[in-house]
């Protein structure tokens, strides 16, 4: 018995399948190959742009990025949950469904081996190449820009003892006086706790970034962008050791919504900083810094004047440590609790997935030409140097800016 199809209607829908299949391969491919191509031209851009600062500064970081990142945050804001872990799962069961077909494919007998590893690392590079390609557009071109300190023609190297006492003595009293302000207590007997709501705090940290750009000569600073967004997953984030994360294919700040309350206001300056081109991490520190401290409100003050003689203190360690440890023993009780309890909350999550995180961290910062990868982030304290020195030797402090 012969179980063919006789020839007749049912041979042209099966002809026409055969075609657009063997039609689908080529032109994925180009798309593929086009993606990888676009990859390798955003970054040997980058790299070309590294060597220009004032091209990028001028095309690109006060028009161009500002405008993307503005209005990507702003058309995602109206979404209530971050879109970074969406985007992310999907990327993740794209590459996972990949795998799975190819391993059917070998179990029929279709693809050998290696020529299905061949097409699975052809398919992820394809991925990764519109993935560069897309980062460097809407945001990554600002790793190309000088350096803050060069653009407003500040210098913060070779503080001294003495330079380093003066500013955490001022801001160790800061953080005190926006504490009494606060609590009005020396000692609320518990850790700072949320004082505003997240979109009153929004709203107040976004008073300070007025000023900034006022201050700075930096008018985009002032665009408008989407609320910063906790993240889901934010029990993961603290085994990674991570605070916030700027997404910058939908321009949203995302922080980690189970962090201590006493960095959540620097923290989110931080990652709003990202938002506005500042892709470095210690100018994002010092930024996020700026922005919070001249807010109208005392908790955003009190974040941002802790991080300061943080940072301060920890520098002024390596010069004088005994002018340190008076500069923690001026700490009021409730301050250093804050601080010991927030200390206390990281170290609860230290592990080898935090170590791969900063692995990974640091990699990425010096693939984007940043000198010393993770180690830039306590290179805000010269950017504070640098700020104290052209404003009468202070930093601000309860909203207020020495002329």
């Amino acid at each position: 018995m012969d179980n063919r199809t006789p020839p007749g209607r049912h041979d042209l829908p099966h002809l026409v399948l055969c075609h657009n299949r063997a039609m689908k391969p080529a032109t994925r491919t180009k798309m593929r190959v086009a993606a990888i191509l676009a990859g390798a031209v955003a970054f040997i851009t980058f790299r070309g742009l590294s060597a220009s600062p004032a091209v990028v500064e001028a095309w690109y970081a006060s028009s161009v990025g500002p405008f993307l990142a503005s209005f990507l945050s702003r058309a995602t804001g109206w979404i209530p949950i971050s879109l970074l872990e969406i985007i992310l799962a999907l990327f993740v069961f794209r590459q996972l469904h990949g795998i799975a077909w190819g391993l059917s494919m070998m179990r029929l007998g279709e693809w050998k081996p290696a020529a299905a590893l061949g097409r699975g690392l052809f398919r992820l590079a394809s991925d990764l190449g519109l993935v560069v390609a897309i980062f460097y557009v809407v945001w990554g071109f600002n790793y190309a820009r000088s350096p803050l300190e060069v653009r407003q023609g500040w210098d913060g190297k070779q503080a001294g003892a003495e330079e380093l006492t003066v500013l955490a003595l001022d801001m160790v009293d800061a953080a005190n006086e926006e504490y009494l302000a606060i609590h009005e207590s020396e000692d609320a007997g518990a850790a700072t706790d949320e004082v505003l709501d997240r979109r009153d705090l929004t709203a107040s940290i976004e008073k300070g970034w007025r000023q900034a750009a006022r201050l700075l000569n930096e008018p985009w600073l002032e665009r408008s962008f989407g609320r910063p967004k906790p993240l889901l997953a934010s029990r993961a984030l603290d085994y990674l050791g991570i605070a916030g994360i700027y997404f910058p294919f939908t321009g949203e700040a995302n922080f980690n919504g189970g962090a201590p309350p006493e960095s959540l206001p620097r923290v989110l300056g931080h990652e709003m900083a990202h938002q506005r081109g500042y892709a470095r991490e210690d100018e994002a520190n010092f930024m996020g810094f700026l922005s919070a401290a001249l807010s109208p409100d005392p908790w955003p003050r009190y974040s941002a004047a802790v991080f300061a003689q943080r940072q301060l203190v920890n520098a002024l360690a390596q010069a004088s440590p005994d002018r340190a440890r008076a500069m923690v023993q001026r700490r009021l009780p409730g301050v250093h609790r804050d601080i010991t309890e927030s200390d206390a909350y990281w170290a609860r999550f230290a592990g080898p997935m935090n170590d791969a995180a900063q692995s990974v961290n640091n990699a990425y910062l010096k693939s984007q030409k940043v000198p010393g990868g993770v180690l830039s982030y306590a290179r805000s304290v010269e950017l504070m140097v640098s700020w104290s020195r052209s404003h009468e030797g202070a930093l601000p402090r309860s909203g207020v800016v020495p002329r």
